[in-house]
């Protein structure tokens, strides 16, 4: 996860900023960045916030991720900052000072994963963040290098909303039905996200977003070996607290209730209250409250103020402790397209939510349509009336 605290106009250079949309390019050089600043860092990783320079008079803004490696982190941070700044010197002069860097089993397989998705399988999604190849990649180099979308991450705009704001009961609605059909996407590939949260969900505008931050992403149907990182428990479905159930998208669908939550509770962390469980609370004390609350008492969150009746009962469909009782995301998405209602009956949406759900739809088909993947087989799980018949049809864009 990165958070994303500064504006475009606390990160001003000489150079005019890029306009055209960075998803069209696929390739940067190294020699070609500069403006360096570190911008967040945790115990796992660095994220460094950068300008590459696109001709002469123009620059685009990029964010790398940068895995630590296991000891000397202030010479690493400086090893890299000598390197973006004397980069030619770097590449006609080469040391062993990089390979000297070792990095622990958890940020090799994480990077492995990210990397491989991202640049690989994932590319070229537009509801996905966009990553770019970088023409220097030595092998021991665990970076990412990303799109930089100023907006930030979906939970920091949420704590900034107003409470009375209508600003999420309108575009509520788009966040919702571009993530189901994103999260469909990757269902269709095995993926499973692992670590869907308001935080890894990225605002291109305030209608649009992009999902991020593959690290803890696995294929579907695999058991999860002791160097994998368990997910974060207030977002975690019941069965990831034992590492021996093999991974499902199921999962990620009882992660989706919680963003649904955490949007109409304006970004308030999950089973804060509900569990009164501490912030330096550590994870195994954190799970057996969850357990506890989930489990053995049978509880789920409580609905929010600003929530319907219809939306909450999306919510507990995906809470649903029977693995197999819980709608896939094929299945969300055929309810918010109004084809076909959900085992056991969601409350109806009211005619003004379904109108926006119609709006959404349409803005998600304009997105897609729009954008101009490099693969064809890229096919959204919408569904939109046949307008000749009373029935719906699939369509592949």
């Amino acid at each position: 996860m990165y958070v994303l605290i500064l504006h475009r106009s606390e990160y001003d250079s000489t150079d005019s900023e890029f306009e055209t949309d960075v998803d069209s390019i696929d390739h940067i050089n190294l020699s070609d960045i500069h403006s360096i600043k570190l911008l967040d860092e945790n115990r796992h990783r660095l994220i460094w916030l950068a300008k590459v320079r696109f001709d002469d008079t123009a620059s685009f803004s990029i964010i790398i991720k940068d895995y630590l490696p296991k000891n000397e982190i202030d010479l690493y941070k400086q090893y890299r900052l000598n390197e973006f700044n004397h980069f030619p010197q770097y590449q006609s002069n080469q040391t062993n000072e990089e390979f000297s860097y070792e990095f622990n089993t958890r940020n090799s397989t994480d990077y492995k994963y990210e990397s491989r998705l991202l640049l690989d399988q994932l590319k070229s999604h537009p509801f996905i963040v966009h990553t770019f190849i970088c023409n220097y990649h030595p092998k021991n180099d665990l970076r990412i290098f990303m799109e930089y979308l100023p907006q930030g991450n979906l939970h920091a705009h949420l704590t900034q909303l107003k409470p009375e704001s209508l600003d999420p009961l309108v575009n509520a609605y788009h966040w919702i039905y571009q993530l189901a059909q994103v999260m469909a996407y990757l269902t269709h590939q095995k993926i499973v996200h692992r670590d869907l949260a308001a935080r890894n969900i990225l605002l291109k505008n305030e209608k649009y977003i992009k999902l991020s931050d593959f690290g803890l992403s696995r294929f579907e149907g695999v058991k999860l070996d002791k160097n994998d990182c368990t997910v974060s428990p207030p977002w975690a479905a019941p069965e990831c607290f034992d590492r021996q159930q093999s991974l499902s998208s199921l999962a990620d669908v009882w992660s989706f209730g919680v963003v649904i939550w955490e949007i109409y509770s304006f970004g308030t962390k999950p089973y804060e209250k509900e569990t009164n469980y501490k912030s330096n609370s550590n994870s195994q004390q954190l799970i057996r409250l969850l357990k506890q609350f989930l489990v053995e008492q049978g509880r789920r969150l409580s609905k929010p103020d600003r929530c319907s009746a219809s939306m909450y009962d999306l919510m507990c469909h995906c809470w649903n402790g029977t693995i197999s009782k819980r709608p896939s995301f094929e299945d969300i998405i055929n309810d918010l397209n109004e084809m076909i209602l959900m085992k056991d009956c969601l409350a109806p949406f009211t005619r003004e939510e379904r109108k926006i759900w119609k709006t959404a739809k349409e803005q998600y088909l304009s997105i897609y349509q729009s954008y101009q993947p490099s693969s064809s087989d890229d096919a959204p799980y919408t569904q939109v009336e046949d307008e000749n018949e009373d029935k719906y049809i699939t369509i592949s864009l």
